[in-house]
C-alpha cells in the first residue's frame, strides 16, 4: 500500500485507529433442559380464545358423538349398536388412534335404535306440513333422533338442555338454518312433553283431528242445504199459486179467494120468467 492511501484510509476511520478488532459472539446453543423448560413456560401460557369458541363439556361430546354413529349407520345402511362395539374395539389399541367410547354415547345409540320407530313417528308429526322426514338432511335427522330420545326417555336430562345441545350440534354440523327450525320442532315436542313420553300417538292424533275437522265441515254443509231447501219451500207456497190476469194485471190468488165466485151468480136459468102462452 502506498503512504498515500494509507494516510486516506486513516483519515476516513479515525476512530478504527489503533483498536483491535473485536471477536465474533457465537450463537447461543440451546440444551435439552432449556427447550424443556421452553416448553414448560409455552404450557403454561394462556393461549388467546377463538371467536366464539366454547368449552363444551363430556356429555356434549357423548351427544356429538352419538349423531356421527347414528348419521354413519344410515348412510352405510347398518346397526348402529355395531358401530359401537366396532369403536370400542378399535379404540383398545392405541396405534389405532379412536379415542374410547363415552358410556352415554352407547346409552343414547342403544335407546334411540330401539325406540327408532317412535322417534321417527314424534319427529314426522311435527314437521311442517309439506316437509317429511327423508325430506331433511341426514345430519338434522342423527341430531333431533338424538335431541328426541333425551326429550322422551331420558327424563333425568332437563327438556331445556336437550333443546339447547342438539341447537349448538346443528349450529356445528349442520346449515345455517338449521338450528332455527330444529328448535322450533324440539319446542313443540315439548309442548306435548306428556302426552310424547306416555305413548300417544300424535299421527294418530292428528288423524282424528282431521277426521272431526271433515265432520265439522260436513255438518255445516248438510246443515246449509237444508236451509236453502227451506228457503225454495217458503218461496213456492208465498208464490206458486198465484196467477195474473192478463187484462188487468192483478194477481189472483185461489187461497185468498178459496170459494168459486161461479157461487155468487144468479142462477140464470131459475131466474129467467116462463113465457106465456099464447092463445
Amino acid at each position: 500500500m502506498e503512504p498515500s492511501e494509507h494516510r486516506q484510509s486513516q483519515s476516513q476511520d479515525p476512530d478504527a485507529a489503533g483498536k483491535p478488532e473485536s471477536p465474533s459472539i457465537p450463537e447461543a446453543v440451546e440444551t435439552p433442559e432449556a427447550e424443556v423448560e421452553a416448553a414448560r413456560q409455552r404450557s403454561q401460557a394462556q393461549p388467546r380464545p377463538r371467536v366464539g369458541f366454547k368449552r363444551h363439556g363430556s356429555r356434549y361430546r357423548a351427544r356429538r358423538r352419538a349423531v356421527d354413529i347414528l348419521f354413519e349407520a344410515e348412510a352405510r345402511d347398518i346397526d348402529p349398536v355395531a358401530i359401537v362395539e366396532d369403536r370400542v374395539m378399535l379404540s383398545h389399541n392405541d396405534t389405532n388412534g379412536v379415542a374410547p367410547v363415552n358410556p352415554y354415547t352407547k346409552q343414547i345409540v342403544a335407546g334411540a335404535a330401539e325406540e327408532l320407530d317412535r322417534i321417527d313417528e314424534v319427529i314426522a308429526a311435527h314437521l311442517a306440513e309439506d316437509w317429511t322426514l327423508s325430506r331433511i338432511s341426514a345430519v338434522d335427522r342423527a341430531v333431533l333422533r338424538v335431541a328426541v330420545w333425551e326429550l322422551l326417555f331420558n327424563e333425568e336430562v332437563p327438556v331445556v338442555t336437550a333443546m339447547v345441545e342438539a341447537v349448538e350440534i346443528s349450529s356445528e354440523y349442520s346449515t345455517d338454518d338449521a338450528p332455527a327450525y330444529i328448535h322450533a320442532l324440539l319446542d313443540s315436542v315439548v309442548q306435548k312433553i306428556d302426552d310424547a313420553r306416555a305413548g300417544v300417538s300424535f299421527l294418530a292424533t292428528e288423524a282424528e283431528e282431521e277426521v272431526h275437522q271433515a265432520a265439522e265441515v260436513d255438518a255445516e254443509l248438510d246443515a246449509d242445504a237444508e236451509a236453502d231447501a227451506d228457503t225454495e219451500i217458503e218461496i213456492e207456497i208465498d208464490h206458486g199459486d198465484d196467477h195474473t190476469d192478463p187484462v188487468s194485471g192483478e194477481a189472483e190468488s185461489h187461497l185468498d179467494n178459496p170459494v168459486d165466485e161461479r157461487e155468487d151468480q144468479p142462477d140464470v136459468v131459475a131466474e129467467t120468467a116462463e113465457p106465456e102462452a099464447t092463445e
